[in-house]
């Protein structure tokens, strides 16, 4: 027999369970394949590449025949500076010569911040799929990354129809032109007269420091020397530590040099970098 208690219990029970119903529901929502795509997405556009990353490779093997997936993760990869693990997700899932050219810039891009020219002289090579466009633009870039930049420009001249190009050949011709110091002019100049090889690279504290220590330490030697004669202790140690302090001053007038063009370079690069992904 039914009784009003009954209905009671009955309506309560299930009362109960509509909470219980909707979790579980959103549950299985947030691992479906729409609700990972519209996450990667947001993750992607929010510039969580790391994590935007995780999701489209997951969406990619649950979708192995898009391609959009791929270009998706690619994208994120690169973005989030995980070029090892971009080259290696192209290599695996196409090989280097039968990549598409929407992965395969991506894979040369990488290897070309992480200045693996192998591989991306390898991807060049082999691949057809590739466009002469996207391979001269990465012959330019690649010798502009080696700090090559006249012979960068000036394949760059040569190329001046290619669309890529002619959006930073200013840049090139400017990198071009910029003037280097000389590392054997550097040594020179110190062994001359101390600290002027880092005064010419700009380094000026450590040419400062050089010119002031071997001053006084080549006058207290030749103080001792003037003193004693070549008996004079203090002119021997002295005159052995300047003369220490003379050699490392060469040295590091080239280290100074090389130093300074390697900043330099690096900012140009740094300036070039918005165009290395075409």
């Amino acid at each position: 027999m039914i009784t009003l208690r009954s209905i009671y219990t009955v309506v309560c029970i299930v009362l109960l369970s509509i909470p219980s119903l909707v979790i579980a529901q959103e549950t299985i929502d947030i691992y479906s394949k729409s609700s990972t795509e519209e996450y990667a997405a947001y993750l992607l556009a929010s510039g969580q590449y790391q994590l935007a990353a995780l999701e489209y490779q997951r969406l990619s093997i649950l979708d192995p025949i898009s391609k959009a997936y791929k270009e998706k993760t690619a994208e994120a990869m690169y973005k989030g500076g995980l070029f090892e693990s971009l080259s290696d997700f192209v290599t695996l899932k196409n090989g280097n010569c039968s990549a598409p050219q929407s992965l395969a810039k991506y894979h040369m891009a990488a290897n070309l911040n992480l200045g693996d020219y192998l591989a991306l002289d390898s991807m060049m090579k082999c691949n057809a799929l590739l466009s002469e466009d996207i391979k001269q633009h990465f012959e330019v870039v690649s010798l502009a990354y080696e700090g090559k930049w006249k012979s960068a420009y000036s394949l760059a001249s040569d190329y001046n129809q290619n669309p890529f190009i002619k959006n930073y050949s200013i840049i090139l011709g400017n990198a071009a032109e910029e003037k280097r110091v000389s590392p054997l002019l550097a040594g020179v100049m110190s062994g001359i007269i101390p600290g002027s090889g880092k005064f010419y690279a700009r380094d000026w504290k450590n040419g400062l420091i050089s010119l002031v220590f071997i001053g006084v330490l080549g006058y207290q030697s030749y103080y001792g020397f003037n003193q004693k004669g070549l008996e004079s202790g203090l002119g021997w140690v002295y005159g052995t530590l300047g003369f220490g302090f003379y050699i490392g001053n060469v040295v590091g007038s080239v280290s100074s040099a090389n130093r300074y063009n390697a900043q330099k370079n690096q900012k140009l690069i740094n300036r070039f970098r918005p165009y290395i992904l075409p």
